[in-house]
């Protein structure tokens, strides 16, 4: 049996779904019946690595070996992870992830086809990362979805929920805000906004400086030769440059998580920890804790703020607010909620599995749509008719152009904007160019992105480039049609008519950002069938 399956892909945690003979989702126990798992992979050779919470229990022992927070990374071109003398990049890393979920779910049916998930924020090349992975894993990728529209879509099937609604998505490494409006099934997503840099391991970060700080106040030790970056996105070049000290920090990081979980249910939280340096032994009060993450709620309030804006909403317009993601377990957390809403979060589900259950839903909701219904059962189709989704596009999309700028007298190249941000999709846009002198070679095509609208060129992403060339002795002011569209998917697609009538359509090159071709996606799964993943 082909099982419908959804795959939350998380920065610390991960949980695979299918949906079951009903069309209703289930969590599918993992790596020892575990619910969820540590998105980690530990490499014992050059061809062999272990997943989950065997990998990150060699975090105390051997973790200059021992990948973790891979999410943080994908679509990041100039990163890799050397282990064993060998680059992996955050595409094979999470292929990893992804491949033993899928051999560990194999008692339940085959799983192919699947849809996996992403933080509303990601950018193109991200979800074309994830997508990416996937296939190597030997998945039938059958989309991608939002993390916060999955954990709505599973909310809206088990509750009836009709009006104005925020997910609050703060998982272990990134928060995400959906404003979205329900009625009688039908989620229609209004707008989001996301730091990619913000989570519960950022908040363990700051419990480890803390013990640090407290240990040399008690005892005049330093546990670390440097002192520690402000960020835990700083750790990379950190630990690098301190390998000997890597083992240390992580043990470290585990207890900080422990304290953090404690904290959520006590007052305070007693922290004791051998060190080749001697005993460490640190109370926190949660008083404290808050003190330490007081800046990142301040960011989540901020970007919580922003996106009601831009959903033209108040926070009196707001029905209720759901939360994913087990950061949002904080008492701090909640009652910042509470305090811009007036009322308290929603704690219906549980908030580690929320994503993956949805995700299986988008499974099946995809499957049905793109040529599968024959293969799926009456029972599914009729569950899942009861929901439907509206996405929007989650940035602006743009190309660079020549422009009169009035206040300089002359042309300059801009940002000119196609596909607006927020636009119900699927969805297409055609806008008009023009070649700029006589007897003109060639255009070149530059693709960009942004969060919000601009458009100097110096503040948008370039997320691809392509040259063509025109017809021989093209007059100036001839036309260029550009169309962008965007599919449900959240992936662009380009299509350029140039002079004469000509039309090309591609599939955006976005080599130089370190993303696959299609041969390249086909060679690291035959790759990835010789290395033993445990």
């Amino acid at each position: 049996m082909n099982t419908l399956a959804g795959i939350d892909l998380g920065t610390t945690y991960s949980a695979l779904a299918v949906l079951n003979e009903l069309g209703k989702p289930e969590i599918i126990p993992v790596l020892n019946a575990n619910r969820i798992v540590p998105s980690i992979v530990g490499f014992s050779s050059a061809t062999s690595a272990i997943v989950g919470i065997e990998a990150k229990n060699l975090l105390a022992t051997d973790a200059n070996n021992v990948v973790q927070f891979v999410k943080r990374k994908m679509g990041d071109p100039s990163h890799n992870f050397v282990v064993f003398g060998k680059k992996y990049s955050p595409i094979d890393i999470s292929s990893f992830i992804l491949k033993k979920l899928k051999d560990e779910c194999i008692q339940n049916g085959e799983i192919r086809d699947v849809v996996i998930t992403v933080p509303a924020h990601f950018d193109e090349i991200q979800r074309k990362s994830t997508m990416d992975a996937g296939t190597i894993a030997g998945l039938n990728v059958l989309g991608i979805v939002n993390e916060p529209t999955a954990a709505a879509l599973f909310y809206s099937s088990i509750t009836e929920i009709n009006g104005n609604v925020v997910v609050y998505d703060l998982g272990g490494g990134t928060f995400d805000i959906t404003v979205l409006e329900i009625n009688n099934g039908e989620v229609d997503i209004k707008t989001s906004k996301g730091d990619g840099y913000l989570g519960g391991v950022d908040f363990d970060h700051e419990i480890v400086k803390f013990i640090v700080d407290e240990h040399k106040k008690s005892n005049g030790v330093n546990l670390f030769p440097d002192t520690l970056p402000q960020r835990q996105s700083g750790m990379d070049k950190w630990l690098d440059e301190n390998k000997e000290t890597t083992p240390l920090y992580y043990k470290l990081m585990a207890e900080a998580e422990k304290a953090k979980k404690t904290l959520s249910i006590r007052p305070k939280a007693d922290i004791r920890i051998f060190t080749e340096k001697g005993n460490v032994s640190v109370s926190l009060t949660r008083e404290k804790f808050e003190e330490l993450i007081s800046t990142f709620i301040a960011t989540t309030e901020m970007l919580l703020e922003n996106a009601l804006e831009d959903a033209k909403l108040r926070p009196s317009e707001i029905k209720k607010v759901l939360l994913v993601g087990g950061s949002t377990r904080i008492p701090a957390i909640q009652k910042s909620i509470e305090t811009i809403f007036g009322f308290p979060p929603e704690k219906a589900v549980n908030v580690d599995e929320a994503v993956a259950l949805g995700a299986a839903i988008s499974a099946g909701m995809k499957k049905i749509t793109h040529g599968g219904k024959n293969t799926v059962s009456a029972a599914i189709r009729q569950e899942l008719a009861k929901t439907r989704l509206l996405e929007v596009c989650n940035k602006h999309f743009g190309t660079l152009a020549f422009s009169y700028d009035e206040i300089l007298g002359r042309k300059e190249l801009r940002n000119s904007i196609i596909l607006a941000k927020n636009t119900t999709i699927p969805c297409s846009k055609t806008e008009s160019f023009y070649t700029i002198i006589d007897g003109q070679k060639e255009i070149k095509i530059e693709v960009t992105e942004c969060e919000e609208e601009e458009y100097d060129k110096e503040n948008v992403k370039c997320i691809g480039k392509f040259t063509l060339e025109l017809p021989p002795n093209t007059p100036k002011q001839s036309l260029v049609k550009i169309t962008y569209s965007y599919d449900e998917n959240q992936r662009l697609h380009c299509s350029v008519q140039i002079p004469g009538g000509s039309v090309y359509e591609t599939d955006i090159g976005y080599d130089d950002n370190g993303n696959l071709r299609q041969s390249e996606i086909k060679q690291k799964a035959a790759a990835l069938n010789n290395f033993i993943v445990e």
